[in-house]
């Protein structure tokens, strides 16, 4: 196990914290987790605005891991993974947190967390570094999201969080780059909603519905079509049936 090497910038109200982020990265900075009080004009996944209330967590982190490009995306399941192992730390025992492809952390079923990665390349189309920004939902939410103070028998702030966090988020990015991307794939898996149930693949193309089979071996979502086709979706909104097994949207 090991301690985090993210050193820590704190800002009280900024526009975003994914775009302070990029400046850093811009000037060869690594290692950096920006984090702010409260955004103006955060940002999600697909241009969605993150609503972020003070008490609530909003950080990016600055890093230049050696993947590709075409690997980076990996980083968005172990964040995912991290986030997961932080809740379990400090909340009580048996609530339930599950991951959702491709950037969510729910909690009883309702989202929590959310991710954006964004990256930038070299002209040579390398990795020249990635920003990963996350929201955390921890003593507000909205009414159909969850907030995690509320399934915890004991009060910790944003600052808590986000330690456990970045000692999750270090030790895991340590054994990725030793193992590769199976054990965070698998560990992933271990507590995905979905898998095995009927969803509907909202894309650029179409829409797409069938059964959510599980992750390639870089983290695509595999679906099963009902003409027993398979269709692997790299970028896309799932939404899940609904049932007494799976959460829905």
């Amino acid at each position: 196990m090991i301690t985090s090497p993210f050193h820590v910038l704190e800002f009280d109200q900024v526009e975003s914290t994914q775009d302070i982020a990029h400046e850093y990265a811009r000037q060869g900075k690594t290692n950096i987790a920006v984090r702010a009080n409260q955004q103006i004009s955060g940002r999600g996944r697909g241009g969605n605005v993150w609503i972020s209330p003070l008490g609530n967590l909003f950080v990016s982190l600055v890093i230049r891991p050696k993947v590709s490009p075409r690997d980076a995306g990996q980083y968005s399941f172990l964040t995912s993974v991290a986030l997961r192992r932080a809740m379990v730390e400090l909340c009580s025992l048996g609530v339930s947190f599950a991951q959702k492809w491709p950037n969510d952390v729910l909690c009883e079923g309702k989202k929590c967390a959310g991710i954006l990665l964004e990256i930038e390349t070299h002209a040579d189309q390398t990795l020249n570094y990635m920003i990963i920004g996350l929201g955390v939902n921890i003593i507000s939410a909205p009414p159909e999201k969850a907030c995690l103070v509320t399934y915890s028998s004991q009060a910790f702030s944003a600052d808590i969080f986000l330690q456990k966090f970045l000692e999750n988020f270090s030790n895991l990015q340590e054994a990725f780059l030793e193992k590769g991307f199976s054990p965070v794939r698998q560990e992933w898996l271990d507590h995905a909603v979905g898998i095995g149930s009927r969803i509907q693949a909202r894309l650029p193309q179409g829409v797409f519905e069938g059964i959510f089979e599980g992750l390639n071996d870089v983290g695509a979502l595999i679906l099963r079509l009902d003409n027993g086709q398979t269709r692997v979706i790299h970028s896309g909104d799932i939404f899940l049936e609904c049932n007494e097994h799976v959460a829905c949207d």
